[in-house]
């Protein structure tokens, strides 16, 4: 894998440790603002999971393609339990080991998104950068609300600090992972496929979510609707 890979992503990952410390530092909590940036983030989402992900899906010699897509979903579905929904923009307060666990979902929701950043396709490695820009839009958001559920939850800000870096660090490790695997595999026609299905079952629980069940009264709202717009209009930019 090339050097000029993991030098980008040691740059995303420094970017989004500044925007954990600086929400930190700053208190930031949950606004309405930040809901409309999860809608807008989660229909680019969407949108890249249409234009990208799912044609990438059936278009290989994958049997039964759509089954690994829906145990996608249903993974997720079941990390909801644990994450409750932070991912989606849901904000609950938690306490001592309650938040622990909400942090282990998130963790194991971070892993999975790693694995599609990385096109294991051709020989050489390359992001995938319309699909990491999506992810990224999304996770700023959920960063911050994290770093709002662990200083309501009374940790340290050693703690603190020291768990959010631990988060960061997961995509990549699962971008590691799948690059891993796929060095070990001598074949990977059915393995990255099967992968593939499961992580867009997985993105595409989480960005319907967002963009449905964001907005607690379930009302036209305008500036949500122009939000979800500008969301799907970057992501077919990013198409063309």
């Amino acid at each position: 894998m090339q050097a000029d890979l993991w030098f980008i992503y040691l740059l995303l990952v420094i970017g989004l440790g500044l925007v954990a410390f600086g929400a930190y530092a700053a208190r930031v909590k949950a606004s309405v603002e930040l809901k409309y940036v999860l809608s807008a983030s989660g229909a680019f989402l969407f949108g890249l999971i249409l234009l990208h992900l799912i044609p990438e899906v059936f278009s290989s010699s994958l049997p039964y393609a759509g089954v690994y897509v829906l145990i996608g979903f249903l993974i997720q579905l079941f990390l909801d339990y644990f994450s409750k929904g932070i991912e989606h923009g849901h904000i609950h307060s938690s306490r001592g080991l309650s938040s622990l666990v909400v942090f282990a979902g998130l963790c194991i929701h971070a892993f999975f998104e790693g694995f599609p950043v990385i096109d294991t396709a051709a020989a050489s490695f390359k992001f995938n950068f319309p699909l990491l820009i999506g992810i990224l839009a999304h996770k700023i958001p959920v960063i911050v609300v994290l770093v709002w559920l662990l200083n309501d939850s009374g940790f340290s800000k050693r703690n603190t600090l020291f768990m959010i870096g631990i988060f960061i660090l997961m995509m990549p490790l699962g971008s590691l992972a799948n690059i891993s695997l796929s060095m070990l595999m001598s074949d990977t026609s059915i393995y990255r496929p099967v992968v593939l299905s499961i992580v867009t079952g997985v993105l595409l629980h989480v960005a319907t979510t967002i963009m449905y069940e964001n907005d607690q009264h379930h009302h036209f709202n305008l500036r949500k609707t122009l939000a979800i717009l500008a969301g799907f209009l970057l992501a077919a930019l990013s198409a063309i």
